[in-house]
């Protein structure tokens, strides 16, 4: 049918469909619930957005947090393995020095 029809022959059925819906959203008491289940639904979506946001800035913390641990244990082995070197090389020195003395 709207294919069909000329220019502006479903004016006179869409204006009283459109007056129809204009009187519900006015004064409908159902229409004043539908505006408030939206409002609530758009808050929780502002807090959900934040939830998401507060997740992911964690996780960004979270994955510093063990690149720093990984840092800090490859230096804490580096350490061990290098104060242990310097503990046999005084030790061998202590050593050639009580030979000498003797």
């Amino acid at each position: 049918i709207a294919h069909n029809a000329p220019a502006y022959a479903m004016n006179d059925e869409f204006s009283r469909v459109m007056h129809q819906q204009m009187e519900f959203f006015s004064s409908s008491p159902s229409a004043d619930t539908i505006n408030r289940v939206r409002g609530e639904v758009n808050e929780i979506r502002t807090i959900m957005v934040e939830n998401i946001e507060t997740i992911l800035d964690r996780g960004d913390r979270i994955e510093l947090l063990v690149d720093k641990t990984a840092t800090m244990q490859d230096s804490a082995f580096h350490f061990r393995k290098q104060s242990k070197r310097l503990r046999r090389a005084l030790w061998m020195k202590n050593a050639r020095l009580l030979v000498w003395l003797t």
